[in-house]
């Protein structure tokens, strides 16, 4: 009885933040429970929750600032600046796992909404206490897509709850929240709906940097002597708090070193929702730099602070055409050192060389493909930073780590004498 009476005092001071749906009306800002276990005999349908607060209970759930009694579900509030719930590295180490998210929803506008959910694998989804969406993966190869007309009335607090089960230690989800056009040629639009989480009140500036993320609107590759209109925002919706927000941001080199540090930017809380903060940079004329990262503290006053506090941080790194051309020419001349090192017969049984040949090879292929338009140019970059790391464990006589969910894998066949790749 004390346990749940310090419970409910603890719970009370949570407060209310109302949050923006994203632009093509994804949820972004949840509460999320910690992952349970599959029950191996029950399966997903069991009812994971405590008693009077379980599934098809349509109660008002919020973050605790304390502990909670034994057997509640300890809720955090939680951003996702890309616009979807992936909780593949929060799944348990051994068997599949379940995931809880909550929120409130509240519409500025009665109507009917569409509610759309891409997910992976598994899906159960609670309006008010009524189940209003579920499925399962049945094929490997597709992700589901299901979607449902749900009625909202103006003001009223609609109590959203989600269940998300993995499958191979992977488990995601995109869920918005749209109009419900008969036209067959209109286009969907964010619902006029706001999404609220009780969490407490030291927790909204971190909960508000958590929605945010450094953007340019070219993507991740930049050219020299030419502006690069970075921005600090929210991609997929954010709190809509009171108070005041405060950039400190710099950039630097692969190697770490000081290129700029920008002037401390201020803004409204609210205004990060609609404008975000500009960071404008050019790339000076004579760089040949493969990477420049810009590194940004965000600090959080609440309304009557003086002063802000470090909310959070954001990273995000730039990359010039001719300095990754440069970086992919000193990988391949790394990788022919290595390759004289290991000795002609351990290249077809060392798993690594194998790889970083592989990351190379796809890296110079998705580089001519985006003359084109695709792939993507992070593609590039993402397979440039797999083959350095498989180089660099070469180098250093180390095994490469073992790592949850999907990896990629390569040999060096004997047939032809090129990497192939496989998955595990």
């Amino acid at each position: 009885m004390l346990a749940l009476l310090a419970f409910a005092m603890s719970a009370s001071s949570a407060r209310a933040v109302e949050c923006r749906l994203g632009d093509d009306g994804s949820i972004a800002i949840w509460l999320l429970g910690p992952p349970f276990p599959l029950d191996t005999k029950a399966g997903f349908a069991k009812d994971l929750l405590p008693p009077k607060r379980g599934e098809t209970n349509a109660v008002r759930r919020m973050e605790s600032p304390g502990p909670v009694p034994k057997g509640w579900v300890k809720w955090r509030g939680e951003a996702f600046s890309a616009g979807h719930l992936d909780v593949s590295r929060r799944c348990r180490k051994r068997g599949e796992s379940v995931f809880y998210a909550a929120c409130e929803l509240q519409a500025r506008r009665p109507g009917t909404y569409l509610l759309n959910a891409v997910y992976w694998s598994q899906l159960v989804v609670w309006l008010d206490g009524k189940r209003v969406l579920d499925g399962a993966s049945n094929n490997d190869l597709l992700v589901p897509r299901k979607s449902v007309q749900v009625k909202l009335e103006r003001g009223k607090p609609h109590h959203l709850l989600v269940k998300l089960g993995s499958n191979r230690q992977q488990a995601f989800l995109k869920l918005t929240l749209t109009t419900a056009d008969p036209a067959p040629k209109a286009e969907p639009k964010a619902a006029p709906v706001s999404c609220i989480v009780r969490i407490p009140p030291e927790r909204v500036g971190e909960l508000l940097a958590q929605s945010l993320m450094l953007s340019a609107p070219g993507g991740q590759i930049i050219q020299v002597n030419k502006i690069v209109p970075m921005n600090v925002g929210a991609a997929a919706g954010c709190p809509l708090v009171e108070g005041e927000v405060t950039v400190s941001a710099l950039i630097v080199d692969h190697k770490g070193r000081l290129v700029r540090e920008f002037k401390k930017a201020k803004i409204s809380g609210k205004d990060l929702a609609t404008r975000g903060i500009p960071l404008p940079w050019i790339v000076p004329k004579e760089s040949e730099v493969p990477r420049y990262t810009v590194r940004a503290d965000v600090l959080y006053a609440a309304k009557g602070e003086a002063a802000g506090k470090k909310a959070g941080e954001l990273k995000q790194s730039f990359y010039l055409a001719k300095g990754l051309n440069s970086w992919m020419r000193a990988l391949r001349k790394r990788l022919g050192t290595v390759e004289l090192q290991i000795g002609a017969r351990r290249r077809y049984i060392e798993p690594d060389f194998a790889l970083a040949r592989l990351k190379l090879e796809k890296a110079q292929l998705f580089g001519r493909g985006n003359e084109y338009g695709a792939p993507p140019w992070g593609s590039v970059v993402e397979e440039l930073e797999a083959c350095e790391l498989a180089i660099a464990r070469l180098e250093k006589h180390r095994k490469r780590p073992v790592r949850r969910g999907l990896t990629e894998h390569a040999f060096i066949s004997t047939i032809d004498d090129q990497p192939q790749p496989y998955y595990i």
